[in-house]
């Protein structure tokens, strides 16, 4: 695994401003989504209340995500994430206050959770679409939406398990205010980076218009609904496994905040190891052979895991659970910004939000119910037997056409592209 590959999009001064604030304001951001769930659970020791508050955090972006998705093709992105990042930043504030204050209960933590997912529909667009003008040269652009995910991910090993180790020390609301500051190194990275702005329509079409021309464009495209279902099996059934890792921890385990901690940082781990392997390729066409098989690992390793209570087994298989997840989401990712228009890649990072962000949380509440009813391992069990049964029919089915249709839209995009003018310097 060449270092000089892995790391071929540092070239572009703007992606290393970006990737240097968004790593430190991540590893805030993981620190707070480790330490709201071990809240929420520490007051109310009930797993549907889990899955509430997860699913307050997720599912309003699903409606406001194709907006946002419309408006990521028209604004300025760097003005829209000025503006997002800020009101994240407000919001990890007013948490911290609650949890020192300790007033309102858990609705008050369900409804801040709810607001952040407002702002993440329109952050999450912009600072995808973003990707795409920050490089000199698109052909780095596989790499760099890697290498984000490797931003992400390495948040996600690191803010654990700082988060675990200071919980007992500084408490939850500690996380919380840390984050909040951790907000101000992406403004100053977004504020110095130097674009180049593209030139739009002075007239418009309805916001309505632009949502029903990117839907009808995916729907029409072969390999991009057909990889959304994919996004959406594993969101569904897969990515949920976050919401149940308080009460493996704390229940199927019999451990504290700290082993809690080690799990999370543990799948940032194999989902880091995911997105660096993605991030030395020089095309991730070649893993999409193959990336079916990720939901059916996943529910192997969940059926592994509803098995054994020894700590090290659970650490190894939320390891390999995180590195499929990532592997299979990120390669969908390039590959849809690989075939997708630039007029439309706002709108179709959109509907790729709209899966994650509103299937995730429905999964969350489905296992969150289940978990309440049946238990920890019978939730495991059953989340786990249908993912390897999705994975087989996927696999039969259309893993063979959506790789060699994914590659066709990608040559006729290649052949039929043209420069968009550059106008000149944004402003800040």
């Amino acid at each position: 695994m060449p270092v000089r590959n892995i790391l071929r999009s540092f070239a572009h001064r703007n992606f290393r401003l970006f990737f240097a604030g968004q790593g430190l304001s991540l590893i805030g951001t993981w620190m707070q989504q480790t330490a709201l769930p071990w809240l929420v659970y520490s007051k109310t020791n009930s797993p549907v209340w889990l899955a509430a508050v997860s699913f307050a955090g997720q599912f309003p972006a699903v409606f406001l995500s194709p907006i946002a998705g419309v408006y990521a093709d028209r604004l300025n992105k760097r003005r829209v994430l000025l503006v997002t990042q800020s009101l994240s930043m407000l919001q990890a504030f007013l948490l911290a206050t609650m949890a020192y204050s300790d007033r309102g209960g858990v609705w008050v933590l369900l409804l801040l959770n709810a607001s952040l997912s407002a702002i993440n529909a329109f952050d999450l667009t912009s600072r995808q679409s973003l990707l795409n003008e920050m490089l000199d040269t698109k052909e780095d652009l596989g790499n760099a939406i890697a290498l984000n995910s490797s931003i992400f991910n390495s948040a996600r090993l690191i803010g654990p398990a700082i988060a675990g180790q200071l919980i007992p020390i500084i408490g939850e609301a500690g996380c919380f205010l840390i984050n909040g500051l951790s907000f101000l190194a992406v403004l100053v990275s977004l504020v110095n980076m130097r674009l180049s702005h593209r030139a739009v329509a002075a007239e418009q079409p309805a916001v309505w218009h632009g949502l029903r021309d990117g839907l009808r464009y995916a729907l029409s495209s072969f390999p991009i609904r057909t990889m959304l279902l994919l996004v959406a099996l594993i969101c569904l059934l897969g990515v949920p496994y976050n919401v149940l890792v308080p009460v493996v921890a704390k229940v199927h385990l019999g451990g504290d905040e700290r082993v809690y901690g080690w799990l999370m940082t543990s799948a940032g781990f194999g989902a880091l190891s995911g997105a660096l392997f993605l991030a030395s390729r020089r095309s991730v066409f070649g893993v999409l052979r193959g990336v079916f098989l990720a939901p059916g690992i996943v529910g192997a390793c969940f059926l592994a895991l509803s098995l054994t209570h020894n700590q090290f087994a659970a650490l190894g298989l939320v390891f390999v659970i995180g590195m499929s997840i990532v592997t299979l989401l990120t390669t969908c990712n390039t590959v849809l910004q690989s075939i997708v228009p630039d007029g439309l890649r706002g709108r179709l990072l959109s509907l790729y939000a709209v899966t994650f962000m509103g299937l995730a949380p429905i999964g969350g509440l489905i296992a969150g119910w289940i978990t309440d009813w049946k238990g920890i391992e019978i939730s495991l069990q059953l989340v786990g037997s249908v993912l390897i049964v999705c994975a087989t029919l996927f696999g039969w089915f259309l893993a063979g056409p959506l790789r060699l249709r994914a590659r066709e839209a990608y040559r006729a995009k290649e052949s039929t592209v043209e420069k968009e003018p550059i106008v000149g310097e944004s402003e800040a």
